[in-house]
């Protein structure tokens, strides 16, 4: 097994304990809360080691590694509502290729009607 490099240590309250397992229980809960969720209880260390790895919990759970210590980073550094809200991160708006405006532009464009074909092998080129 590959030593961990990244250590971010979950020590959840009991409050988050419970909110945490309450979204295990409720069917409206977004997948990707329930993902959270279950990282996060399987990390938490408040009563002691936690029993399993984060190549553990990323091969329960179908996840790479790296999105298991991402998530942990994200408790330890935003606490709980910034691993929920997961998304882009506002500390690196460059990794989006399209603006809004190009992005509506791309939608729009895949919602049209497609072009009539062409008869008798003309192109319009």
């Amino acid at each position: 097994m590959r030593s961990t490099r990244h250590t971010y240590p979950i020590e959840l309250s009991p409050e988050q304990q419970r909110f945490l397992e309450g979204l295990l229980h409720t069917q409206a809960t977004p997948a990707h809360h329930y993902v959270v969720a279950r990282v996060l209880l399987l990390s938490d260390q408040s009563q002691g080691n936690p029993t399993h790895s984060d190549e553990q919990i990323a091969e329960m759970l179908a996840i790479s590694r790296r999105t298991v210590i991402r998530m942990r980073q994200h408790f330890c550094q935003g606490g709980l509502q910034r691993v929920l809200a997961g998304g882009y991160s506002r500390e690196h708006p460059e990794r989006r290729s399209l603006d809004g405006k190009g992005e509506a532009q791309l939608i729009q464009l895949a919602c049209s009607q497609a072009p009539r074909a062409i008869s008798a092998g003309r192109c319009a080129c």
